[in-house]
């Protein structure tokens, strides 16, 4: 199993700095990444498939840049209320999507730090 926090980050050559505005951070999320390795991540199984777990990267992804700078056990209790109140009856309930959530949110700091140039 991998824990992909800090493997690879691929950016677009192109893409904004993250920071900037979260079109520029999503320009750095590289759904093919995601769809290619979610079955190594620490914590995941893929035998649920990728879809099952689309939206909790998605949404690691967006909470990552609406953290900045902070770290995962500053932000998981509000990105825990976030995803209670956006994951409606589709998305998978807390529990199952945490670890999902949290490899994405670890992967876009790198991300963008990065696009930063911090990294």
């Amino acid at each position: 199993m991998r824990n992909d926090a800090s493997d690879d980050a691929r950016t677009s050559p192109d893409a904004a700095p993250a920071t900037q505005n979260l079109k520029g951070a999503m320009q750095l999320y590289d759904d093919g990444w995601w769809q290619e390795h979610f079955g190594e991540l620490d914590g995941l199984r893929a035998d649920r498939g990728y879809e099952h777990y689309e939206p909790a990267f998605r949404y690691g992804w967006e909470s990552a840049h609406r953290h900045v700078g902070r770290r995962w056990d500053e932000v998981e209790d509000e990105v825990t209320r976030g995803w209670d109140e956006r994951r409606g009856n589709t998305n998978p309930a807390w529990e199952d999507a945490r670890g999902a959530v949290r490899h994405a949110f670890e992967r876009a700091m790198t991300a963008f730090a990065r696009a930063r140039g911090d990294a």
